[in-house]
């Protein structure tokens, strides 16, 4: 279990959003979800990997995110904490109570978006 010292790092989320520019055209970016909601977590660098795609070297990280509860995040959401961003890809809720903690599963390095 993660002590509440470690939850130093502020993060907030953000969800993929569509709108239509002036020609009509789908535009996505990235905006705030969950009203703007901001919580302390930890962060955990678990493993790195390194990917050739497209003639480049890309790193891929994977890291668990632990914070007290928060209703409504999903694996559509990514998790922003300063300028790095974690996209999202398991939701593990507490295995005690079920609402206590929250733990994500996410990958940094190759974003999406």
């Amino acid at each position: 279990m993660t002590s509440i010292g470690r939850m130093r790092f502020l993060i907030t989320f953000e969800e993929l959003t569509s709108d239509q520019d002036s020609d009509g055209r789908t535009v996505e970016s990235w905006a705030p979800a969950l009203g703007g909601t901001r919580r302390y977590a930890s962060i955990e660098p678990l493993s790195g990997r390194e990917l050739i795609a497209a003639a480049s070297i890309q790193s891929d990280t994977t890291t668990r995110v632990v914070m007290h509860w928060i209703d409504g995040v999903t694996t559509t959401m990514r998790v922003r904490c300063g300028g790095t961003v974690y996209n999202i890809r398991s939701v593990i809720p507490d295995p005690y109570s079920g609402r206590q903690r929250l733990t994500l599963m996410c990958t940094s390095g190759t974003n999406e978006g």
